[in-house]
């Protein structure tokens, strides 16, 4: 059993909501609804036909982005010792030929926060690199107060090499979690030194996030198609019932069969479990909500500040409602997820500053900043 070509045509037309036997408006739909997927998509459709030479050229892009954020991964593990990717290419390699998997960015979890920086600082020399988002919040569910995860995006323009910028998120954690009911982790299973269960738990870990995407579920099935699978989709399903991910292994696993992708015969998860799993996720955070029910409102509130979901845009609303009259200083907000804006020191502060990369960031509960937030020492950059 191994992933053909025809099985990534026949995804796309299954999973698509019009499908079409016309190249052009298939990829019409496929860019708006999985841009990530669509040299996927193409270099199975180029075993098929010639693909014009422009539609070709995203193929090649795509094996040389997929090259750079090599280069660059290695350079960042022996800058960092005890740095690691999630994903990547340990799921690109495995991708049979003359299929190509996408690599829009490049995850790298790092030790602490002083290495996230450093490594910052390292694609900024080499790659003319710049922080573009900064985010931190808690790592434990509820309100317990503790350590945070943080999250930093930085993108290398490459001068025009590329039509998309390369992006890499530097993380503090293994697991981010989901900002609120699944709480972020440290280390994920073996890490730094990961094999196929961490990274397939890091694929279900997608569904946290809203559904799955064609990409996730041909990522499952390379992973699960390997000679290690059987013992390592075991484990999997072991990381996945501690980090509370089981309903989301089911529906990922679910989800590549039904629009027909190969998968062997183990790799299932009995519905009884995927619905106990639900059960505990819930139960675990109506108990942590009724111990801290104010955060555990603001947290759900927050959430769609950056989750799809039911109602995200009343819940959004509601939101910045709240947002506009909670004091700048309430330490509730410690609880929240805090997005980092650049700022400058115009005078003497004594607030706290997420600094490193050459850079000061504030930070909020909002993505639309406001100006009441500022202290009269500092300035936002632009």
């Amino acid at each position: 059993m191994k992933l053909e070509p025809g099985h990534i045509v026949d995804l796309v037309e299954s999973w698509l909501p019009a499908p079409s036997s016309e190249v052009s408006e298939t990829l019409r739909d496929l860019r708006k609804r999985a841009p990530s997927f669509v040299p996927t998509w193409l270099s199975a459709v180029a075993t098929r036909t010639t693909l014009p030479d422009h539609l070709a050229h995203e193929i090649d892009e795509a094996r040389r982005r997929t090259q750079l954020l090599r280069t660059v991964r290695d350079t960042v593990v022996e800058v960092v010792p005890g740095a690691y990717a999630i994903k990547g290419h340990a799921v690109a390699d495995r991708y049979p030929s003359p299929l190509v998997r996408t690599m829009m960015d490049l995850d790298l979890v790092v030790t602490d926060v002083d290495s996230l920086w450093l490594i910052a600082e390292v694609l900024r020399d080499q790659w003319k690199a710049a922080v573009q988002a900064v985010i931190r919040y808690p790592a434990r569910a509820g309100g317990a107060f503790g350590e945070h995860c943080v999250i930093a995006t930085v993108v290398a323009a490459r001068d025009g090499e590329f039509e998309l910028p390369l992006a890499i998120d530097l993380y503090t954690h293994g697991f981010a979690g989901d900002i609120g009911t699944v709480p972020a982790r440290r280390e994920i299973g073996r890490a730094p030194v990961l094999g196929t269960a961490e990274h397939l738990t890091s694929i279900a870990a997608e569904g946290l996030e809203g559904g799955f995407s064609p990409k996730d579920m041909v990522d499952a099935a390379v992973l699960l198609l390997g000679t290690d699978a059987e013992k390592e989709f075991r484990l999997a399903r072991e990381y996945a019932c501690e980090l509370k991910l089981v309903p989301e292994l089911a529906r990922l696993l679910t989800l590549a069969r039904v629009h027909g992708l190969p998968l062997p015969s183990f790799a299932v998860v009995p519905d009884r479990e995927a619905r106990e799993g639900r059960f505990r996720r819930v139960a675990a955070h109506l108990l942590n909500s009724a111990h801290y029910p104010r955060t555990a409102l603001l947290q759900a509130l927050q959430r769609s500040e950056v989750f799809p979901g039911p109602w995200a845009k009343i819940r959004r609303r509601a939101w910045r409602l709240v947002d506009d009259v909670l004091p700048v200083s309430a330490r509730v907000r410690t609880q929240l997820l805090g997005f980092g804006v650049p700022v400058r020191r115009t005078g003497s502060y004594d607030g706290q500053l997420l600094s490193g990369a050459g850079r000061e960031f504030l930070l909020v509960n909002s993505a639309q900043v406001k100006e009441r937030w500022l202290d009269p020492a500092l300035e936002f950059l632009e």
